[in-house]
């Protein structure tokens, strides 16, 4: 392993470089005489002094066509100590190669300088200025705060060092704000400590005239005040790029600005950045930046909910609506995984090459949240129509960057950064290329998506999607959450308690289906009664055709037509569980996924409360959107394989599991014969199932564990009632005869149908008959 170290390695730390080892083949004896060997040597090295020498004073550095891929980052910035008062600003040129020993006044301006060659501008390099304090916007304050979010940027590239949410928290009790987006800190192997770090929407790199300059390890001019307590929501900063020519003379040619603004109430964060041309020449320039990163990792048995997601506008359609490229989006391991490093191209029309498409979003999302790179579109006034931008104006081309983290987080190994280019631009002399963008931070909530006119215009909205995923996605029933939810907002607007709303979910819900509930389990006891008064006429048919299977099955169906037996009502007992399975995944989906549930506790934050005023803490139902959390086990445990790692005694999947059973048993219609073996194993495949459902459900959000305790318990009250009204169609001798349909409607659809039924049938008789006829005098004729 070689480690280079550039100059300044305390700001800009070192690159790991990887030398494989030389093949043993190669590694031989020389038997050639030494002075032989040391004047090969002493040639060589000659060669290599010029080479080196040539290579350094007339090539550019060249970089792939392929998105940028840095190789360094800044350390730390925070180390950075902070000038005394009027102190002199101190400037480095990164590409020196001793320590600055003058300190020189940055102007804020740069004015046009004398014509430049634009084939031969030098060496080009970026002026740095270090020793700044990082800005601060916003606040992340809870109460009494006009800001949604509080950001804090970087003068490394120019970045974000992190963005914290003030309107949400990472703990259901106490106020500690949600970090939306973070630096990512890179590991070299064996280290436990970054070595250094990227930052979200940082400048990557810029292209002039086909030379590259690396702009993320650049310490750019903070020119804006960076105490949060006098500015007005914005950060401007600013890089000068100059020419060096071989007497070591710094022209300036252009300088890359960007101002950062946020406004109150606001989820976005908007980047007005442009590129001037100091020269009397057209300049070629093209620019790369990182854009959202990774978000916050919770913790799932469902696994990873991170995605990558991109809205667009297609040309056919121009009522403006936005399309999503996947409906639940790229999933983040596939999308690190994936050996292609564009994500997003607007040359190759990745989605369909035959309609052109614009990108409206490009987005990384987790369960709850989203940070998503946007155009720039100011907030509408006086009722207006937001004006119509694209992120390809600006960025066309989108691309991904894995991160390694060394593991530190315990579930994956890597951060996925997104990164933009610009593509090759001219910049007339004078002139400034514009690539604004913004970035917006917030939730997932749909009340905000859709009623801001901005945010519904992008199509953030299409981001809220209920829906658990896999290969079985469609089977979600996404438009069935929906209407659960407006239920859920309904019941919780008139109680003002999410857990008391699913109770009255609950109640709606098994009011609905009460008639085909008590319908089908009416025709499986009818049916099981029926069964056990022909059990002994079933059990001669089984004596008498024990060696003929088809002549039983043919013989028992006839019997069953004699009686009136429908063996279908069986199986109709099992039709409601299964008419409640697509409410139950749209239930659990739309839990999983509502915002609106995130930290809300149930039952008026009762049990909290109660531990309170014994000055305790219980977090038992603090938060639907988890596990109930009845009783901490301390450090837990975590089950081998599953991977789930135990942390609570959840009482309610518990309690689940016994109301099933009790459930099921009274489901089960009385037998007063001895059951079958295959009627054996089915009971106890059913009990199995009772109790393994449940487990599945053990970390599963308390909001549904507590819909679907709720709902056994409510069908074990329809069972009851049920029995009760079965014991007086007994009473009454109704019981045992089979149900009464109603007669069709004479000339109406099911009266026609039914003459066309019975006149086929008496056609098919007729001619049974004259077959039968015609067999018969055939076979007396060949007699």
């Amino acid at each position: 392993q070689a480690r280079l170290h550039p100059p300044y390695a305390g700001r800009i730390p070192h690159t790991p470089v990887y030398c494989p080892s030389f093949p043993q083949s190669i590694q031989r004896t020389h038997t050639l005489p030494r002075s032989l060997i040391t004047l090969f040597l002493a040639s060589g090295s000659l060669m290599v002094v010029l080479l080196l020498y040539a290579t350094t004073t007339n090539q550019q550095d060249t970089d792939p066509a392929e998105p940028p891929i840095p190789a360094t980052q800044p350390a730390d910035p925070d180390a950075a100590t902070q000038p005394a008062e009027d102190a002199p600003i101190t400037v480095v040129d990164a590409d020196a190669e001793a320590d600055p020993v003058d300190t020189i006044e940055t102007p804020d301006t740069v004015s046009p300088v004398p014509p430049i060659d634009s084939l031969s501008l030098g060496t080009l390099s970026a002026r740095q200025v270090f020793d700044q304090t990082p800005p601060v916007i916003g606040s992340a304050q809870h109460e009494d705060n006009e800001f949604n979010l509080q950001a804090e940027f970087t003068p490394w590239g120019a970045g974000i060092k992190s963005i914290q949410l003030a309107r949400y928290s990472t703990d259901p009790l106490e106020h500690h704000p949600y970090t939306i987006q973070q630096r990512f800190g890179i590991f070299t192997p064996g280290s436990t400590e970054p070595a250094y770090y990227y930052y979200p929407f940082a400048a990557s790199r810029i292209i002039i005239n086909e030379q590259h300059i690396d702009l993320f390890n650049k310490s750019w001019q903070i020119t804006s005040d960076p105490d949060p307590a006098t500015n007005d929501g914005r950060v401007d900063m600013q890089l000068v790029i100059e020419s060096v020519d071989a007497a070591g003379q710094a022209t300036p040619i252009a300088t890359i600005r960007r101002t950062y603004t946020l406004q109150p109430n606001r989820y976005e964060i908007h980047l007005a950045q442009s590129v001037e041309n100091l020269t009397d020449a057209p300049l070629q320039v093209e620019l790369a930046q990182f854009g959202p990163g990774d978000l916050g990792y919770q913790a799932s048995y469902l696994g990873d909910r991170r995605s990558v997601n991109f809205g667009y506008n297609r040309a056919d359609d121009n009522t403006g609506r936005v399309y999503i490229e996947y409906e639940t989006g790229i999933k983040r391991k596939d999308a690190v995984e994936e050996e292609d490093p564009f994500l997003w191209d607007a040359r190759l029309q990745r989605i369909d090459e035959d309609t052109p498409k614009s990108l409206t979003f490009a987005a990384m999302t987790n369960r709850y949240f989203i940070a998503a790179v946007t155009p720039d579109i100011p907030v509408p006034t006086d009722g207006q129509a937001p004006v119509s931008r694209h992120v390809d104006d600006a960025f066309p081309y989108i691309s991904k960057l894995a991160l390694n983290n060394g593991g530190l987080n315990g579930h994956d190994k890597q951060n996925l950064l997104l990164t933009m280019q610009s593509g090759s631009r001219t910049v007339e002399t004078g002139q400034s290329l514009s690539l604004d963008v913004a970035l917006y931070a917030g939730p997932k909530d749909p009340a905000l998506l859709k009623d801001d006119p901005v945010y519904k215009s992008i199509g953030l909205h299409k981001l809220v999607i209920y829906n658990i995923g896999g290969c079985c996605s469609f089977l979600t029933f996404g438009w069935l959450g929906e209407i659960l939810l407006s239920l859920l907002h309904f019941f919780h607007m008139i109680v003002r308690d999410w857990g008391i709303a699913i109770l009255l979910l609950t109640v709606i819900v098994r009011l609905i289906l009460h008639p085909v509930t008590k319908k089908s389990q009416l025709n499986m006891m009818r049916f099981s009664k029926q069964m056990q008064t022909l059990q002994p006429e079933v059990e001669k048919l089984k004596k008498k055709h024990k060696d003929d299977s088809q002549k039983l099955n043919q013989e028992m169906m006839k019997l069953y037509r004699e009686k009136g037996v429908n063996p279908a009502g069986m199986a109709m007992g099992c039709f409601p569980m299964f008419l409640q399975m697509p409410i139950w995944i749209a239930l659990y989906a739309m839990l999983f996924f509502a915002i609106e549930l995130r930290h809300q506790p149930a039952f008026y934050d009762a049990f909290h409360r109660i531990a309170e005023s014994f000055g305790t803490q219980w977090n038992f139902l603090t938060d639907l959107s988890s596990e109930d959390k009845f009783i901490p086990l301390g450090a837990g445990f975590t089950i081998p394989f599953v991977g789930w790692h135990i942390s609570h005694l959840n009482i309610l999947p518990i309690l689940m599991m016994f109301v099933f059973l009790v459930q099921q048993k009274l489901m089960q219609p009385p037998t007063t014969t001895e059951l079958s073996d295959q009627a054996k194993q089915q009971q106890k495949i059913m009990k199995f199932m009772m109790l393994l459902f449940p487990i599945f459900l053990y970390k599963a959000p308390s909001g549904l564990t507590l819909y679907m305790l709720a709902s056994s318990v409510s069908g074990i009250i329809d069972s009851k009632i049920v029995r009760r009204k079965l014991k007086q169609m007994e009473e009454a001798g109704e019981f045992d005869k089979p149900p009464q349909r109603k007669a069709p409607k004479p000339g109406g659809f099911l009266d026609r149908m039914q003459k066309a039924a019975e006149a086929r049938q008496k056609e098919l008789a007729q001619r049974q008959q004259q077959a039968q006829k015609g067999g018969g005098s055939g076979r007396k004729r060949k007699r």
